[in-house]
């Protein structure tokens, strides 16, 4: 009988885990397509992403004419094309990182 109990309570806490977990239907390919298609940075600049269960990382270059204040506009604009495409990321940090320095970059975020 205890083995039954044990082996309910462990069913029930991993079911109601997986119930918890955030999960999205986006691939890190979605994201770097729409972002793409959306035309919010210049064709050569590229650009990655990472899908995780609580954030949606954006990378790209910082384009070298641009200004802190261009770059929020670009974050805002990128933060918007993914959560398009999927209304429960809750977060996107997108990552503007210095062609010369890989070290160096700046961050911004957009939440849902």
């Amino acid at each position: 009988m205890k083995k039954i109990n044990l082996a309910a309570t462990a069913l029930l806490f991993a079911f109601s885990f997986s119930l918890a977990q955030k999960t999205y239907a986006l691939t890190s390919s979605e994201v770097i397509s729409a972002i793409d298609k959306a035309k919010v940075l210049d064709a050569s600049i590229r650009v990655n992403a990472q899908v995780t269960p609580d954030l949606v990382y954006v990378s790209t270059y910082k384009n070298p004419k641009a200004n802190d204040h261009d770059c929020k506009i670009e974050a805002v604009l990128l933060a918007k094309t993914v959560m398009d495409l999927d209304s429960k990321v809750p977060r996107v940090e997108v990552r503007f990182f210095h062609q010369n320095a890989l070290s160096r970059y700046k961050k911004w975020y957009g939440d849902g």
